[in-house]
């Protein structure tokens, strides 16, 4: 037990945990303390109790994705992680010098490697949640570290872990995160402001709010997203906007929003398949998926023809949300043509690849046991329609989706009805 507590207080002085507190808006947390270890208690590892006791199993996984990273890619030698399996109870970081001994250009640099590897764990074959969680926590403590505070950058890469198609930190998490993130970026000096990167960070913290159900706040952010951004002419530049705006109105909820929302997904999606700007796919897979929606009750020959359209994109995608996604789809679309056999096949098999992908913080694994309940609840087997309707009701309060766990307590009253 000493040895434990000596190991902490040691893990606590090194990672600079004592740091000043800078107000945010809409959270009661230091900048340091907000990514530093709010997520302590709320890691994507779901038996983790604390950031200094976790098993060995993600990190010896973890250690063997980076050597694999540095095969890959050279760039992934800088000054990377060791994790020392030993020792399971606490992990162990070496650095080559402390931080406040590296030059700002250094911390840049480096900061800008972990950023980097971070992202390379969110992609398959070599994803790996927990490893892009360490990652960027790396690359956030260097620089909260580092002095002065490097505001472009800590903004920069609170972008990419507040973007919630990077997969990384738990949904309570990342919720906590996005103010700090726009709180960096109003630090930055009026001159040197991106406004395209400060338009992302709402855009990321607006959509949060809307799964969050929270869409008040949501639009809020939404509308002031867009005021950034209303001068910039640049043709990427709009058709980023269109597709924002087609994703953003389509999960706001309001019926009459949903033709707009319509419109603007269907010209997004015609002006992304006649690009070649880098977000190509990641832009159409999401208007694929929502354009699904949008017919699945109207016009069900059109939905299935869009996740279809999804399916043939699937072998350039990286990532495995949307891989889960697609068979979430088919299985979906099968159920409304009472195809249940085959439609339980694909659901369960999104649940099973989630599961596999450490995902089940996002919604997909809420609703993929929500539909199998209703297969259940339509063939008569109410208990096992109750039991997957409780699944989807306590994954939902598990991350504080409101509107969802409403909407499952509803489908378990129905069952009694």
């Amino acid at each position: 037990m000493k040895r434990r507590i000596f190991t902490f207080l040691l893990l606590y002085l090194w990672a600079g945990l004592n740091l000043a507190q800078i107000s945010v808006p809409c959270a009661n947390t230091s900048v340091g303390a907000g990514l530093t270890w709010v997520h302590s208690n709320q890691t994507s590892t779901e038996n983790v109790k604390g950031f200094y006791k976790l098993g060995t199993k993600s990190f010896v996984a973890a250690n063997t994705y980076a050597g694999k990273a540095a095969r890959y890619n050279p760039q992934y030698k800088v000054a990377p992680a060791l994790y020392n399996a030993d020792e399971p109870q606490s992990i162990q970081i070496k650095q080559t010098r402390p931080s406040r001994d590296l030059s700002s250009d250094q911390v840049t640099a480096l900061s800008r490697a972990y950023q980097d590897k971070a992202l390379w764990f969110k992609e398959m074959p070599h994803f790996n949640r927990d490893s892009t969680v360490f990652y960027f926590d790396k690359a956030a403590l260097l620089l909260q570290n580092n002095r002065p505070l490097q505001y472009e950058r800590l903004a920069n890469l609170y972008r990419d872990i507040t973007d919630r198609a990077n997969r990384s930190h738990n949904f309570n998490v990342v919720d906590s995160l996005a103010p700090i993130g726009w709180a960096y970026y109003e630090k930055i000096p009026e001159r040197k402001k991106d406004k395209v990167l400060g338009y992302d960070l709402l855009i990321n913290w607006a959509l949060i709010k809307i799964i969050r159900g929270e869409p008040k706040q949501g639009l809020e952010l939404f509308v002031k997203a867009l005021n950034m951004l209303e001068e910039d002419n640049r043709p990427e530049i709009q058709l980023k906007i269109l597709k924002d705006k087609g994703r953003f109105l389509s999960q706001y909820g309001l019926p009459e929003e949903q033709e707009k929302s319509f419109q603007f997904l269907r010209e997004s999606m015609i002006g992304y398949q006649n690009s070649d700007y880098p977000d190509k796919n990641e832009a159409l897979v999401v208007a694929y998926k929502l354009l699904s929606y949008h017919y699945a009750e109207s016009d069900p020959d059109s939905s299935d023809y869009y996740v279809n359209k999804m399916g043939q994109l699937l072998p350039q995608i990286t990532n495995p949300f949307h891989h889960t996604w697609y068979f979430y789809s088919m299985g979906n679309n099968l159920i409304r043509r009472e195809k249940y056999d085959e439609a339980k096949a694909y659901l369960t098999k999104t649940i099973q690849l989630l599961e596999d992908y450490n995902l089940t913080t996002i919604d997909t694994y809420q609703f993929a046991h929500s539909r199998i309940g209703d297969i259940f609840k339509a063939e008569g087997r109410y208990d096992e329609a109750i039991a997957y309707y409780e699944k989807a009701r306590n994954s939902s309060i598990a991350i504080n989706t409101k509107a969802n766990t409403a909407y499952f307590i509803k489908k378990l009253y129905s069952v009694y009805e």
